[in-house]
């Protein structure tokens, strides 16, 4: 790459960063300024190649910073609306597009150097695991990107840490999806982290609780699915679980 374009990303790269402490001093705060960071959101959103936007936001300092943000934001917004939160404010979209920031980021995982900032993605990705549950149906643009990017990390990640893999969290969040939730997007991508992950724990009393919502009846509307992809990956889920106990009782690990 030429060291004009180099220039060009960190100075962009820059004024992002400024964007994002910006961010941070509004949330929370119904007011022009959410809707004018949002506006900046969106369209960076629309303007740019998800290569320049991995390149954008991939320095720790950065994405430790967005992370945060998107935490606060979420949390602030699920507890300004307890009973019925309004998924058509700018507050909302705001949100969104933070989150699709961070999903298109995860997507592109391979081309940037994301060495020590997993982390980072790894506690948002908990913090996701443990809201999704809790978003009502009218957030399910908000549900998705957050499904997405808990799939991206996974798929990014050839050796997840144990503190992930074994969290009750994501199981649990699965196990919303997976029984709840009946919008396709949210049901493939659930599959697909299951899928993933599972083949991966090294705890055999953790996969037979597993068992209980991942079998035949449990699944059964994902296996007779009209869509092939959500029924090809349903059909793989059901059998991962006892493909893996019995590869862990072979090699003497209860």
């Amino acid at each position: 790459m030429m060291s004009l374009e180099l220039e060009q990303i960190e100075a962009e790269r820059q004024m992002l960063w400024e964007d994002i402490h910006l961010i941070d001093n509004l949330l929370g705060i119904k007011s022009e300024g959410i809707t004018k960071r949002g506006e900046f959101i969106t369209n960076l959103l629309i303007k740019a190649q998800p290569r320049t936007i991995v390149q954008l936001i991939s320095k720790e300092d950065m994405i430790e910073d967005i992370v945060k943000i998107v935490n606060g934001a979420l949390h602030s917004f699920l507890e300004a609306y307890p009973e019925n939160p309004n998924f058509e404010t700018d507050e909302a979209a705001f949100i969104v597009n933070l989150i699709t920031l961070l999903e298109m980021a995860s997507e592109n995982m391979e081309i940037a150097n994301f060495t020590g900032i997993t982390k980072y993605y790894l506690a948002l990705m908990m913090e996701y695991a443990k809201l999704i549950p809790t978003i009502p149906l009218q957030g399910l643009n908000m549900r998705q990107q957050m499904m997405k990017t808990i799939s991206h990390m996974v798929h990014a990640s050839e050796r997840l840490p144990n503190r992930f893999k074994t969290r009750h969290e994501l199981y649990d969040c699965l196990e919303h999806v997976l029984t709840k939730d009946k919008d396709e997007v949210m049901m493939k991508e659930a599959l697909s982290v299951l899928i993933r992950v599972v083949p991966q724990v090294p705890n055999v009393r953790l996969l037979e609780q597993l068992k209980d919502w991942t079998n035949q009846e449990t699944l059964r509307h994902q296996l007779s699915h009209k869509n092939q992809e959500v029924k090809s990956l349903a059909e793989k889920a059901v059998q991962v679980i006892p493909h893996t106990i019995n590869r862990l009782a072979e090699a003497g690990i209860v």
